[in-house]
Parts: structure tokens; sequence; C-alpha cells
């Protein structure tokens, strides 16, 4: 459940139907729910998605940060496939 719906806000926003603001605001809202949980795959997920939308906005700095989030809770519960 936790990633269909962080999928559906992604497919939001590369259909166009909702900015690249509104859908950060939603993975971050989703990835503050992960980190409650102590779900680091789902947050892990999260920042991944993150860091797409920041790559694709050009804040490469932002970009980096979120994609080393994502490998340190992916690496940390061992989903390295997602890595």
């Amino acid at each position: 459940a936790f990633a269909e719906r962080y999928r559906a806000t992604m497919a939001d926003w590369q259909s166009g139907g909702i900015s690249a603001s509104d859908a950060e605001q939603e993975l971050m809202a989703l990835g503050k729910e992960a980190e409650d949980e102590g779900n680091r795959l789902h947050r892990g997920a999260v920042e991944l998605n993150l860091g797409i939308i920041e790559g694709y906005l050009s804040n490469f700095t932002k970009s980096a940060l979120h994609f080393e989030n994502a490998r340190q809770d992916l690496e940390a519960v061992g989903a390295i496939s997602q890595m």
C-alpha cells in the first residue's frame, strides 16, 4: 500500500497532473510517515524518488543528497536490487 502511494504521486507528477513542488510535498509527507514508523525501506524509496524530481529540476546537489540518503537506507535493510 505504501509503495502504491509514492508511485501514484510520481505518476501524477510525470503526467503533469501535479507540479514538482506538490509531488515533493507529498513525498516528504510519506518520508516522514516512513521515518516515524522506522521503515528504512520505505524511506529509501521516497528518497530515491525525491532525487529523481530534484535531478529533473536541475537541483543536482539536492538530487545527489537524496540519492545518498536512499542508498544508505536501502543498504541498511539489504535492498541491494533497489539501490
